[in-house]
C-alpha cells in the first residue's frame, strides 16, 4: 500500500506501507506531516478529502486532530454504479438522481434532493442498489460539508488521476522487489518525477508556458533543464537566517 497524498496537481506524500492498518497508515502520513511541518512549523490543513476507508480517515484524524474529513461523493455512487451496471435504463436513471443531489448549490436544495432520492429509491430498487443508495443517503453529513468550508475538495478524482501513473509505473517495473526501504525510495522517486518531469508541449501551453507540477503549484523554475531543476528544488541546501542580535 502507498499513503498518498494530493493537492493542486502534485503529490505532496507517497510512502510505502506493509498493510491498510490505522498504524500502517498512520505511520506512512505522518511522513508527509513531518516533512510539512519541516517547511511551515504552523501547518495545519483545514479539510482533506478520503474514501470511505475508516483506517485512512482514523489516520489523518490522529494527525491532524483540527481537520475536517470529507467523504468522497464520487466513491458513493462507484459502489452504487458497479451493483446497478446491468439494471439497463434504470441505471442511467439512478445515475441522474444521484448526480443531480452533487449539483445542487445550497445545503437547503441538497437536503430536499436527498430526501427526494431516498423516497424514490425505496419505491424503485430493491437489494444492494437499494442498500448502497440509501447508504449515501444516510451519510450526507460527511459529503456535504463543502457548503460550509467553500473551495474545499468534493471527490477525490485528484487523487484518482495522479494514482494512474503511479499505478503505471509500479506495474512496468514489476511492483515492489527488495526490502522496505527500497520500496520507500521507489515511492519518492515516482513522486519526484512526477512532480518535476517536464509536461509535454500541448499541456506546457495549456498553462501558460509553465513546464510541470511543481512549477505550477511553486510558482518558481531554478533551472530550464527538467532534471537539474529537481535537484537544485529538492537538495533542502536552504540556508538558516542568522541570529538576531538584541540590544
Amino acid at each position: 500500500y502507498v499513503a498518498t497524498t494530493v493537492a493542486s496537481g502534485c503529490i505532496l506524500g507517497s510512502e510505502f506501507c506493509e498493510s491498510a492498518t490505522s498504524e500502517a497508515l498512520l505511520d506512512g502520513y505522518g511522513v508527509f506531516k513531518e516533512e510539512a511541518l519541516e517547511l511551515d512549523p504552523n501547518y495545519q490543513p483545514t479539510t482533506v478529502n478520503t474514501d470511505g476507508w475508516g483506517a485512512t480517515q482514523a489516520a489523518w484524524k490522529l494527525l491532524f486532530p483540527a481537520i475536517v474529513l470529507i467523504r468522497c461523493f464520487l466513491h458513493a455512487w462507484l459502489r452504487i454504479r458497479d451493483r446497478s451496471k446491468n439494471l439497463k435504463e434504470m441505471f442511467f436513471e439512478i445515475g441522474k438522481r444521484v448526480w443531480s443531489v452533487y449539483g445542487c448549490q445550497t445545503q437547503e436544495a441538497m437536503s430536499l434532493a436527498v430526501n427526494d432520492l431516498r423516497i424514490w429509491a425505496k419505491q424503485n430498487l430493491t437489494g444492494v442498489v437499494l442498500e448502497k443508495v440509501l447508504d449515501l443517503c444516510g451519510k450526507t453529513a460527511e459529503w456535504s460539508l463543502h457548503y460550509v468550508y467553500r473551495g474545499c475538495a468534493r471527490t477525490s478524482n485528484m487523487l484518482d488521476r495522479l494514482m494512474r501513473s503511479q499505478n503505471k509505473f509500479f506495474s512496468r517495473g514489476q511492483a515492489f522487489h527488495g526490502g522496505v526501504c527500497s520500496a520507500k525510495l521507489r515511492c519518492r522517486s515516482q513522486a519526484l518525477l512526477y512532480n518535476y518531469r517536464d509536461w509535454c508541449p500541448r499541456t506546457r501551453k495549456l498553462n501558460n508556458g509553465i513546464r510541470c507540477p511543481a512549477e505550477r503549484i511553486n510558482k518558481k523554475r531554478y533551472a530550464k533543464n527538467w532534471l537539474e531543476n529537481l535537484l537544485i528544488a529538492t537538495s533542502i541546501c536552504k540556508k538558516k537566517k542568522p541570529p538576531q542580535k538584541t540590544k
